[in-house]
């Protein structure tokens, strides 16, 4: 079985001012141009949630809150 390096990791303080191992998860060195948001979001995804759509307000139930509207 090949030698596997774990992944690094570094300190940082939580709110009790404790200090804890914090893993730094490697990311793509380029993203590839017109990539769909959902890839996007993808990247920074632990897939736990990857199946809920709660988050979103897209559809027939969304507020209009004026943003998104072309003046």
């Amino acid at each position: 079985m090949p030698h596997v390096d774990p992944l690094p990791t570094v300190l940082i303080k939580d709110e009790n001012g404790v200090e804890r191992p914090w893993t730094i998860i490697p990311r793509p060195e380029t993203i590839e141009k017109n990539c769909s948001i959902r890839k996007l979001m993808e990247l920074g995804s632990d897939n736990s949630d990857s199946d809920s759509d709660s988050d979103s307000d897209s559809g027939d139930n969304a507020k209009d809150d004026n943003t998104t509207r072309a003046r």
